[in-house]
C-alpha cells in the first residue's frame, strides 16, 4: 500500500474511534463514565416553572444536551388539588347612602352606623339595616335602586346560593325593599320565601320573618315570581307573572294558603290589600309606615300610588307618672303587659299612629314594637304606691278627644288583666293635665297613666 493509501486508512480508523467515543459519551450523559466530574462554581437553584407554559411544555427537542441537573431540581411539582366547586357571581358596582338616620351597614356584626348622607361603596355580601326612623338607598350598577325603609334589612347577595351568579341581585331579610329598576339586564330580588325576577319595573317586596310571609306589590311593568314551598329543601312553587297594580303573597307550607279569604300564590288586584292589611297589621304595625314611605318614592316617579295603601299618620304621646313607676318591676309590667300594637289598631284602625311612651325610667319611641308578654308581666305589681291606693291607676284622657272613650276601654282591659283597678280622669287643656301629673308625681294622687290628644290626620 502506498503512503497516500496508508494515510487515508489511518484517517478512517481515527474517525471511527472518534465516532464510537462520541456515542459512548452520549449514552453516559455527556461525558465518559470513567472521567472525573469537573468542578464548577456553586449555582443557585433554577427559578421555579410558572404555573402555565413552563411547567407543562415539553422540552425543545433541538436543544443540545447539557450536564444533567439533580433529580430534585428537575421534578415537576404535582398538579394542585382542584378547588371546591363554587358558584360564580358577577360583581357590579354598588353603593349605599342613608336618607334618614339611623342606618347601619357592614360585612360583619356589630354593624357600624352610617354617619354620612353621601354614597359610599357597598361591599359584596354587606348587610344594611335600619331603625325606627332609618331609610337607605342602595344603587347597583347605576341602574338598580333599592330603598330600605324602617326596621328593615337587606343583604347585598341573593338568599339562595344557587342564584349568586347574578350581580344585579339582593336579599330582603326583613321588612321592605322597594325597587326602581332601570336596568336592561335581568334583576333578581329575593326574600327567604320568594324570588322576583324582572328586567324593568317598580315594585315592593315585603318579608315578614315571624310568619315567613313574602308579599309583592307591582306599581309599574310586570315581574315573574316564585314562592318557596319548603324552606328545608328549597322547593319552589310554579312561577307567576304579576302585572302593574297587582299583588301576590306566599309563605311555606299551608298555614297561609289564604289571608282573609285571599288565596296565596295568585296574582290579585291591588285593592285586596284592604282585606289583607287588617289580618297582619297588629303583628306587623310597620306595614303602614312602609306603605307611607313607598308612596313618597313612587309618587316622586310621577306614578299613581293608590290612596288606600298608605294611611294618615301621626303620633300620640303617653306617659306613666308616680313613685310606683320608679320601680323596674312596674316598668316591665307596663311595657310588656299591654299589647300596644293592639291598642293602636283597636282605637285607630284606619290610621298609622306611633305611640310614644314615657316613664320615669325610659322613653320608648314607639311602643307598638315592644314585646307583649303578659305572662311575664302579671304578678309584677309589687309597689307600695299601688298598694296604698288599693291598686288604683288613674287613666287621664282628653275630654275633647272623640277617641278618648275607646282609649279608656282598651287600656282598662289590659290594666285589669295585670291586677290593677283603672279609673278614668279627664282633662280639657294642658294646664289641667299638668296639674294631674304634678299631683301623681308627689304621690298625693294614685299612679297615673295619661294619653295625649289624637292629632289631626294629615297625609
Amino acid at each position: 500500500m502506498d503512503t497516500k493509501g496508508n494515510r487515508t486508512m489511518r484517517l478512517l480508523l481515527a474517525g471511527a474511534v472518534l465516532a464510537m467515543a462520541i456515542m459512548a459519551c452520549s449514552l453516559t450523559g455527556g461525558q465518559p463514565t470513567d472521567a472525573p466530574a469537573t468542578e464548577s462554581p456553586a449555582q443557585t437553584a433554577p427559578p421555579a416553572a410558572s404555573a402555565t407554559t413552563e411547567a407543562t411544555s415539553p422540552p425543545d427537542a433541538s436543544a443540545t444536551p447539557t450536564t444533567r441537573p439533580t433529580a430534585s431540581a428537575t421534578s415537576i411539582p404535582p398538579s394542585p388539588t382542584a378547588p371546591p366547586t363554587t358558584v360564580a357571581r358577577v360583581e357590579v358596582p354598588s353603593q349605599v347612602r342613608r336618607l334618614n338616620a339611623a342606618v347601619f351597614t357592614g360585612a360583619r356584626q356589630p354593624l357600624p352606623a352610617l354617619d354620612q348622607d353621601g354614597f359610599i361603596t357597598l361591599d359584596a355580601n354587606a348587610l344594611i339595616t335600619t331603625d325606627l326612623n332609618g331609610e337607605a338607598e342602595v344603587v347597583l350598577n347605576n341602574c338598580l335602586r333599592i330603598f330600605v325603609f324602617q326596621l328593615s334589612s337587606l343583604t347585598r347577595s341573593t338568599c339562595r346560593r344557587a342564584d349568586q351568579q347574578s350581580g344585579l341581585a339582593a336579599c330582603s331579610t326583613g321588612g321592605i325593599a322597594t325597587v326602581i329598576n332601570n336596568c336592561t339586564s335581568k334583576v333578581k330580588i329575593e326574600s327567604p320565601s320568594a324570588s322576583v325576577t324582572t328586567d324593568g319595573t317598580m315594585f315592593s317586596l315585603i318579608y315578614l320573618p315571624e310568619d315567613q310571609i313574602s308579599l309583592l306589590q307591582v306599581y309599574e311593568g310586570e315581574v315573574d315570581v316564585q314562592g318557596v314551598t319548603d324552606m328545608s329543601s328549597g322547593q319552589m312553587s310554579g312561577g307567576s307573572t304579576v302585572e302593574q297594580d297587582n299583588l301576590w303573597f306566599s309563605a311555606p307550607g299551608s298555614q297561609w294558603d289564604n289571608i282573609n279569604g285571599i288565596p296565596a300564590r295568585e296574582a290579585q288586584e291591588m285593592s285586596v290589600w284592604e282585606a289583607i292589611r287588617p289580618e297582619l297589621i297588629v303583628r306587623y304595625p310597620y306595614l303602614d309606615t312602609w306603605m307611607d314611605s313607598t308612596g313618597e318614592v313612587i309618587r316622586a316617579q310621577n306614578l299613581d300610588f293608590q290612596s288606600y295603601l298608605d294611611k294618615p299618620n301621626g303620633t300620640v304621646q303617653m306617659g306613666a307618672v308616680g313613685p310606683a313607676f320608679d320601680e323596674p318591676n312596674e316598668n316591665v309590667m307596663l311595657t310588656q303587659g299591654v299589647w300596644w300594637s293592639d291598642v293602636e289598631h283597636s282605637v285607630w284602625p284606619d290610621q298609622n299612629v306611633r305611640l310614644t311612651l314615657t316613664t320615669p325610667l325610659e322613653t320608648v319611641e314607639d311602643a307598638r314594637i315592644l314585646e307583649y308578654n303578659q305572662e311575664a308581666a302579671q304578678g309584677l305589681v309589687t309597689s307600695t304606691s299601688f298598694q296604698d291606693f288599693d291598686y288604683v291607676i288613674w287613666i287621664a284622657l282628653d275630654g275633647n278627644d272623640p277617641y278618648s272613650s275607646l282609649e279608656y276601654v282598651k287600656l282598662s282591659d289590659y290594666f285589669q288583666q295585670l291586677g290593677l283597678n283603672p279609673e278614668p280622669s279627664y282633662y280639657y287643656d294642658n294646664d289641667s293635665l299638668q296639674a294631674l301629673i304634678a299631683a301623681s308625681e308627689t304621690g298625693d294622687n294614685p299612679p297615673l297613666f295619661w294619653v295625649g290628644t289624637t292629632p289631626e290626620w294629615v297625609n
